[in-house]
């Protein structure tokens, strides 16, 4: 898994952002927290509960991780905003090429 260097997280899990990533590497599940990584297919972005990570045939070495929300509505928000900076960043509303681009500048290995 990589991480998005500037790691977009929500007002609830700001001040957690370093435990949940250590319980993320430690696979341990969390509640109500989602995941929003860089979509391998043709969409943008992906919201994922963490529990999906515990499935040991779910493939985490290919997965970009750009932002931590705790509830749905939350990551879906955070998605939106995510979203936003990266129109604004790239001026296009199709920037995941860019972001496949500069992959090694962007993300570092988790």
């Amino acid at each position: 898994m990589y991480i998005f260097r500037q790691l977009f997280t929500d007002e609830e899990t700001e001040k957690q952002k370093k435990k949940i990533l250590r319980r993320l590497w430690m696979n341990i599940g969390q509640l109500d927290i989602y995941l929003i990584f860089l979509n391998r297919g043709p969409d943008q972005f992906d919201i994922v509960h963490t529990g999906i990570l515990k499935q040991k045939r779910f493939p985490k070495d290919d997965l970009y991780l750009l932002g931590i929300a705790k509830g749905w509505e939350s990551a879906a928000q955070l998605s939106a905003t995510i979203y936003q900076y990266f129109r604004e960043k790239y001026q296009k509303t199709e920037f995941k090429e860019e972001l496949e681009a500069e992959k090694e500048k962007l993300f570092r290995r988790f």
